[in-house]
């Protein structure tokens, strides 16, 4: 099962993966694949080094690929300069690494590269999400705007589809993650008016529980997050 083809991506299902990429923190991830269409080994292997901010552009060195089950880098299959858009300029002029750093790291190291299976399955549990356990293929994703483009009955460019689905983003909500993040808590609404916040770190050997409270989840999440902060300097 391939998932969804390029006829089944419209505005609406592209807004709600553009909401669910952000709530994931995966946004630049996705708009380097709607932007760039480039194949999952070559995402993986851009570095910062890659990067023109000025020029508005991207270098195509290597690849990273699955090989006798290891995660090598190769030389890329074309070696190439890509123009990229505003939007994903200035998502990387924010977020802007040491140059020998991976643009998409692997969670054991900004200088590690990340599996390419591994990512995507990373993907496809975003996009599944956003739309209800439907997927997409990173190729068909890399389409996505132009297919867009010229479906539309004016004259919008691939921009203008982008930052029009990431502006209609806003009004899709996304699907909380099964499981937080070790180290971040968890949270839990305990009435109608109060969230409870509970982190459980190990001090001195043993594990202690400390609890904030809140009349709102944002609220809660907030206070959570001071606390965990506090904890982990006093015990450093």
């Amino acid at each position: 099962d391939e998932g969804l083809s390029y006829a089944d991506i419209g505005i609406d299902e592209l807004s709600a993966i553009l909401s669910q990429a952000k709530h994931d923190e995966m946004l630049l991830d996705f708009v380097l694949i709607l932007d760039c269409g480039l194949s999952r080994g070559e995402i993986l292997g851009l570095k910062w080094s890659d990067v023109d901010v000025e020029n508005k552009s991207l270098a195509v060195n290597r690849m990273v690929v699955a090989r006798n089950g290891a995660t090598v880098i190769a030389e890329a299959d074309k070696k190439q300069v890509i123009s990229i858009m505003d939007i994903t300029s200035d998502l990387l002029a924010e977020k802007r690494g040491d140059g020998d750093s991976f643009l998409i790291p692997s969670p054991s190291g900004a200088t590690t590269p990340f599996n390419p299976s591994a990512y995507r399955k990373k993907i496809d549990r975003t996009i599944k999400k956003a739309l209800n356990g439907e997927s997409v293929t990173i190729e068909i994703l890399g389409y996505v705007l132009s297919i867009i483009k010229d479906s539309s009955q004016g004259s919008v460019e691939r921009d203008g589809v982008l930052k029009y689905a990431l502006d209609k983003s806003k009004n899709y909500s996304a699907v909380e993650n099964k499981y937080r993040k070790a180290g971040t808590g968890y949270i839990s609404q305990i009435s109608p008016n109060c969230w409870q916040g509970r982190y459980t770190p190990t001090i001195n050997g043993k594990r202690v529980s400390k609890n904030v409270y809140a009349a709102t989840k944002e609220e809660c999440e907030k206070k959570l997050s001071e606390m965990i902060k506090s904890v982990k300097e006093k015990n450093i």
